[in-house]
């Protein structure tokens, strides 16, 4: 699991053109790897003020680890030795909070308290995903962004869970979450069945079929402080449609966002009311009231806000 030094510096110089406050925290969820070429490096150690003899070296060693040996540096390592106030979420050491996100809770002390919370490739590990999500939304902050890089497509034998795009939004709509990117990764080039699977039924239709992969990507933003909604799939979809924005993998960084606007009480008030009657036992009892009288009641309520 990991993401590019390009992903990074694209999200850093979002949030924060001009370098990051001394108050920034991130949070991954998992050990996780950053990969990119030496320059990619350099860039990022260069946002971050890494003195020049120290970035340097720290760049041709990390950029050097990307190939032959396909492993890039843990960021454990990295972002601490270049300034970062990190942690990083795991089961099993080396980690920063050891905990097992099946059934462990974020610890009170951090809740609310991270700027960016990154998921780049732990939750489809992770049976229990209610408990997963509810993680990552009390670790950030308000205004704070969560960054999920996960399979949707392809990916035979590597997890537990594949993620349809709706997910995401339907997270989204249910918490209040505001989208700022939403999309797919480039193409990776997947395997065919095993010949261990010939048993499996259906196995000769397949057989000699290439299984493709492809991330789906969504950057979140948190606008209110409330307990975690798990989504609900019922009813009319949210609208699918994405804002336009630069690629989070563009080098040199292109990424940008709109500034925070924080959700009016109104806002607020008209979320709940509209979850409320989206509501699967509500939604069955508001189809005894007739079409015209919700449409008046709506219009009611909604303009007394």
């Amino acid at each position: 699991m990991g993401a590019g030094a390009s992903c990074y510096l694209n999200l850093f110089c979002a949030l924060h053109p001009n370098g990051l406050p001394p108050s920034f925290r991130l949070l991954e969820m998992g050990n996780t790897q950053t990969y990119g070429t030496v320059d990619e490096f350099a860039a990022l150690f260069a946002y971050l003020c890494v003195p020049q003899s120290k970035s340097q070296a720290m760049a041709a060693d990390y950029g050097s680890r990307l190939m032959p040996t396909g492993v890039g540096v843990y960021n454990l390592e990295m972002f601490p030795a270049a300034g970062v106030a990190y942690d990083c979420v795991d089961y099993s050491d080396p980690t920063t909070i050891k905990s097992d996100l099946n059934t462990e809770h974020l610890p009170a002390r951090l809740r609310g308290r991270f700027d960016l919370v990154t998921n780049f490739g732990t939750s489809e590990h992770v049976a229990n995903q209610m408990n997963f999500f509810h993680y990552v939304h009390d670790a950030s902050k308000i205004s704070g962004l969560m960054v999920h890089f996960v399979p949707c497509i392809g990916y035979l034998g590597h997890c537990l869970y594949k993620y349809d795009p709706k997910f995401f939004v339907r997270l989204a709509a249910a918490n209040d979450y505001e989208i700022l990117q939403g999309g797919f990764g480039p193409e990776e080039i997947g395997v065919t069945l095993d010949a261990e699977c010939d048993l499996w039924l259906g196995y000769n239709a397949l057989r000699g079929r290439r299984f493709d992969s492809h991330l789906v990507e969504f950057i979140l933003r948190k606008r209110l402080s409330r307990s975690y909604r798990p989504p609900i799939d019922y009813g009319l979809d949210p609208t699918m449609r994405m804002p336009q924005t630069a690629s989070i993998r563009s080098f040199p960084p292109q990424l940008a966002l709109p500034p925070f606007v924080p959700i009016t009480m109104r806002q607020r008030l008209q979320s709940q009311i509209q979850s409320t009657v989206a509501w699967p036992p509500v939604a069955r009892l508001m189809r005894w009231v007739p079409a015209p009288l919700r449409r008046v009641a709506k219009e009611i309520i909604f303009n007394a806000l």
